[in-house]
C-alpha cells in the first residue's frame, strides 16, 4: 500500500470483503463519525441494512442456477457487490454506478483487492442515467439496489423501469423524520403523503414508503409486491417484488387506503382508496385523514424465516433482526403504545405481556412489534382495548 494510500485510507472488514474506506477518524464532529463528511460516502453503522440484504439475495436469488443480473445505483465504496459476490453462492453479472468520480475509483480499487474486478462493469453518471440505460427488457436487472443518503423518492421511478418481471429492488429512505411526518408538507411533496405525528408513526413511515413506490410504479404500469420491510436506527429499508403489467398495477393500487385518526381517543380505522374515490366514508368530528399507505400485509413471513435459516456468517445483531422481522405482524395496521395509553388515561403502565394473554383470552390477535418495546398490535376494537387497560392491575 502506498503512502498516499496509507494516509487517506483504513481497511475495514465486512463480511467476506476487505474494503478500503477513507479514514474514520479524520471525519468526527462532536465526538461522532458523519460519513456524509468523506469524500467517498460508506457507513459502517448500516452493515446491518447490508447483511439483511445478504440473507435476502441468497433466499431469493439462490433459486436459480442462470446468470443473474445484479445493479447498484449508488455504489459507494462497493461493499454491497463485493458482499453479493462473495457472500452469495449465485453466478451474478454485476454493473455498479455512482455519480462521484472518487466513489467509482475507491470502488474499483475495492473490487481488485477482493478479486472480483472483473465480474463487475463500473459506471460514473446520474443514477437515473444508469437505471435508465437498463431500462430495455434485456438489460434489467433482477435485483436492483437502490441505497441513497436521504430520500430515494426522486430515483424510484427509473429504478423500477430498470428491473425484470418478477425481479427485486431494495429501496433504503434515510430522512426518517419527514416519513413518520414531523414535517407534513415535505412529506408531501417528496412521497405525495398526507401525514402526521401518530402513535405507529414508525409502521406509518413504512407503509407510506410502500405507498408512494406503488403509486410511482402504476404510472408505468407496474405493479409491486412487497416482500419485506422494516424500520431500525435511522432508516427504513423496503423490498418489493416488480410485475410488470396492468393487472398487477392495479392490484396494487387495491392494496391503498388511508387511516382515519381520532386525536382525542388516539384511535384509528383504516378506508381503502376506492372508498375515498368513490367518497363512500364519514369523517368524525375529531377525525383526522392521513394516507395514502399501503394498508395490507407488507412482510412475507415465511420468505423472511427461510432468510434466517440463510443468515450464516452474519453478526449476531443482523440475525435477532431478521428473527424479529419475521415475528413482526404486517397483517393488522398499528400499533398501541401502552406509555400513550397509559398517559390518556391516568394510569401506571401495563405490563405488556399480560394485555397480550388477556386480549388473547377474549378471542382476538395480540402480538409484540419490533417498532416499540412497550409497543402491542392487535385487532380488538378500541373501546375494548381501554377496557381492558383500565381494568388490569
Amino acid at each position: 500500500m502506498s503512502e498516499e494510500t496509507t494516509e487517506k485510507y483504513e481497511e475495514v472488514v465486512e463480511g467476506k470483503a476487505k474494503l478500503l474506506v477513507y479514514r474514520l477518524e479524520s471525519y468526527r464532529v462532536k465526538g461522532s463519525y458523519v460519513p456524509a463528511l468523506t469524500p467517498v460516502f460508506f457507513n459502517p453503522i448500516m452493515k446491518t441494512n447490508r447483511d439483511i440484504m445478504i440473507a435476502f439475495l441468497r433466499t431469493t436469488l439462490q433459486r436459480t442456477t442462470k446468470e443473474l443480473r445484479y445493479g447498484e445505483m449508488m455504489t459507494g465504496v462497493g461493499v454491497r457487490c463485493i458482499r453479493a459476490i462473495l457472500e452469495t453462492n449465485t453466478k451474478l453479472i454485476c454493473e455498479i454506478n455512482d455519480i462521484n468520480k472518487k466513489a467509482i475509483e475507491l470502488a474499483e480499487k475495492n473490487l481488485n483487492i477482493n478479486g472480483v474486478r472483473n465480474k463487475v462493469k463500473t459506471f460514473c453518471v446520474d443514477a437515473r442515467m444508469f437505471s435508465l440505460m437498463h431500462s430495455a427488457p434485456k438489460d434489467r436487472f433482477d435485483y436492483l439496489d437502490l441505497d441513497p443518503f436521504g430520500s430515494p423518492a426522486e430515483f424510484i421511478e427509473s429504478a423500477l423501469l430498470s428491473v425484470k418481471h418478477e425481479g427485486h429492488v431494495g429501496i433504503t429512505a434515510t430522512d426518517t423524520a419527514t416519513l413518520l411526518g414531523n414535517n407534513s408538507i415535505k412529506t408531501f411533496l417528496k412521497y405525495g403523503v398526507i401525514a402526521s405525528r401518530i402513535q405507529f408513526n414508525k409502521e406509518f413511515g413504512i407503509r407510506a414508503l410502500i405507498a408512494s413506490i406503488a403509486l410511482t410504479a402504476t404510472k408505468q404500469e407496474i405493479g409491486i409486491v412487497p416482500e419485506l420491510a422494516y424500520s431500525e436506527k435511522h432508516y427504513i429499508r423496503v423490498y418489493v417484488k416488480v410485475l410488470r403489467g396492468k393487472k398487477y398495477a392495479k392490484e396494487s393500487i387495491s392494496n391503498l387506503g388511508f387511516v382515519l385518526y381520532n386525536t382525542k381517543e388516539n384511535s384509528w380505522e383504516t378506508i381503502k382508496m376506492e372508498d375515498v374515490i368513490k367518497n363512500n366514508w364519514e369523517k368524525g368530528e375529531n377525525h383526522q385523514i392521513i394516507g395514502p399507505i399501503w394498508l395490507s400485509k407488507y412482510i412475507d413471513n415465511e420468505l423472511v424465516k427461510s432468510m434466517y435459516n440463510n443468515s450464516f456468517e452474519l453478526s449476531q445483531e443482523s440475525v435477532d433482526m431478521i428473527l424479529k422481522i419475521a415475528n413482526e405482524n404486517s397483517e393488522i395496521v398499528g400499533y398501541y403504545d401502552t406509555d400513550l395509553i397509559s398517559k390518556s388515561l391516568n394510569v401506571s403502565s401495563r405490563k405488556v405481556q399480560k394485555l397480550i394473554n388477556k386480549i388473547k383470552e377474549k378471542g382476538y390477535v395480540a402480538t409484540r412489534t419490533l417498532y416499540d418495546p412497550k409497543g402491542i398490535k392487535t385487532n380488538m376494537p378500541n373501546s375494548e382495548f381501554i377496557k381492558i387497560y383500565s381494568e388490569l392491575s
